[in-house]
């Protein structure tokens, strides 16, 4: 089956306008971690946040939040929008600013090489060379298929499959449309 997940993040906004703009509400239920339906997670501020982030996982969830909420987002501000799928092995991270796509990097397993448009943060090409030093040891993992993880962890301080430190107890606000 593989693991499927989506996610936008929105710098320095409120929670408030994000949802109201995306069409979710708390239901009043928190998690230690993020789990299959809809949360918002919310990286401290810092050296990388604040981000707020609307993470939905599971097959039946990752396809409630699209690119076209993250460009709705980004009006006179900036978004990021990220999707995977282990079952296909594609993935997706991509950079509104102000309504208008900014850059993107995807990933194919079919295709075999990251594409790259617009103007993709630096990072990014310092996270594919590991990547890349890393595919060539042959153990059989698909290494590339990690750089738009990497990039979006390394912009947000959030990857969707690894724990994340905000100091509250169960940070992850349980959402529903």
């Amino acid at each position: 089956m593989g693991f499927r997940s989506s996610w936008i993040a929105r710098r320095g906004t409120s929670t408030t306008e994000l949802l109201a703009q995306t069409g979710f509400a708390p239901t009043g239920e928190r998690l230690e971690y993020s789990d299959v339906g809809v949360q918002l997670v919310v990286v401290p501020e810092g050296e990388r946040g604040p981000w707020s982030i609307l993470v939905a996982s599971g097959t039946k969830h990752f396809t409630e939040i699209r690119d076209e909420d993250a460009r709705a987002v980004s009006q006179s501000s900036e978004a990021l929008f990220f999707w995977c799928s282990d079952t296909t092995m594609a993935t997706e991270l991509s950079c509104w600013r102000d309504g208008r796509p900014a850059w993107r990097i995807a990933y194919d397993c079919e295709v075999g090489e990251p594409q790259q448009d617009g103007d993709v943060p630096p990072e990014a090409e310092a996270i594919l060379e590991r990547l890349r030093a890393a595919q060539a040891k042959r153990d059989g993992a698909d290494h590339l298929y990690e750089l738009t993880a990497e990039v979006g962890r390394s912009l947000t301080g959030f990857r969707h499959d690894q724990d994340i430190v905000t100091g509250e107890p169960s940070p992850y606000r349980v959402l529903a449309r």
